[in-house]
């Protein structure tokens, strides 16, 4: 079984010992395998020192460090070792957590490559890494999705991206979005809330001062893509690096939801038609008929 597959299976055994309004409440929705790999085959693209220091900060049951883990090593690129931090603040998870990061490191022996696992069970958006120094090469992330009180410690602690009321993921990208080594990877899959209006606006700015946003995967239907957790959301995967040598371009794919997400057509636009350059920040989506000129997606 890959790690990716065992990862889900644990993550499901979490997620259905849960009532519905405990999972929502929460903001537990697993990422889907299919989707996993998709994220991970393009943040992993790269990424090429021979130590890489891996941030998954909502873990759950750890899928996405799995699937970047695979990636990675499928890449076969002269890694020594690849250092992972899982966050999780549902303890829940704990077991399952470290039964794949046993996993991991004899994933990591037999392609003799040394893979640290440490597991921290708490809230990252309260940790002391929020405002710690870039120490990441890549972080790859399915934050928890509800909205905070500003008078929550987890929005005051991130004042700097918070304008009205706040969404916790917003506060997830943006802590991320600055704790990145020069030319890191960073990924997320969120709703697509984040990407207009005015209470994002502070978090969009923070984004893009540290990071260039290189691609954007949407989602057409608002069921298809987490299927398991019927999750009722516009969903979006964000691919970014940062620091890096300015793109005028940036790749744009759309697919209804996971069926057709590996044949999804891609298309490059001009940052300048995608990102606003005004204090808002507005980033506009494209419509699935706007996506039709098929480029590499390997790069």
């Amino acid at each position: 079984m890959s790690l990716v597959d065992f990862a889900h299976e644990n993550g499901l055994l979490v997620t259905r010992s849960l009532a519905r309004d405990e999972q929502k409440e929460a903001g537990q929705f697993m990422t889907p395998p299919s989707i996993a790999l998709a994220m991970a085959k393009r943040a992993c693209v790269g990424i090429d020192r021979k130590v890489v220091h891996l941030l998954d900060p909502a873990a759950g049951a750890g899928i996405l460090a799995a699937a970047a883990l695979e990636e990675l090593l499928s890449r076969g690129t002269g890694f020594s070792q690849i250092v992972i931090t899982l966050f999780e603040s549902d303890g829940r998870f704990l077991s399952s957590l470290e039964r794949l990061a046993s996993r991991m490191r004899r994933a990591g022996t037999r392609s003799d490559v040394r893979v640290n696992v440490s597991i921290r069970i708490e809230d990252f958006l309260l940790s002391e890494f929020t405002f710690d120094r870039p120490a990441f090469d890549l972080v790859i992330a399915n934050p928890p999705y509800f909205k905070l009180r500003k008078s929550d410690p987890r929005s005051t602690r991130h004042s700097y991206a918070v304008h009205g009321q706040p969404n916790i993921y917003g506060l997830f990208m943006a802590a991320c979005a600055a704790l990145l080594t020069k030319g890191g990877r960073w990924c997320f899959i969120t709703p697509r809330s984040w990407t207009n209006g005015t209470y994002f606006a502070l978090a969009r700015r923070h984004m893009l001062a540290h990071l260039r946003i290189d691609a954007i995967h949407t989602f057409e239907s608002r069921r298809e893509h987490f299927t398991e957790d019927e999750v009722l959301q516009e969903a979006m995967i964000t691919w970014a690096t940062s620091h890096p040598v300015p793109s005028n371009s940036i790749i744009l794919s759309t697919s209804a939801g996971t069926s057709d997400l590996a044949a999804a057509p891609l298309r490059s636009l001009p940052i300048c038609e995608v990102i606003a350059a005004d204090p808002q920040s507005v980033i506009s989506l494209p419509s699935a008929h706007q996506i039709a000129v098929p480029i590499s997606f390997t790069s």
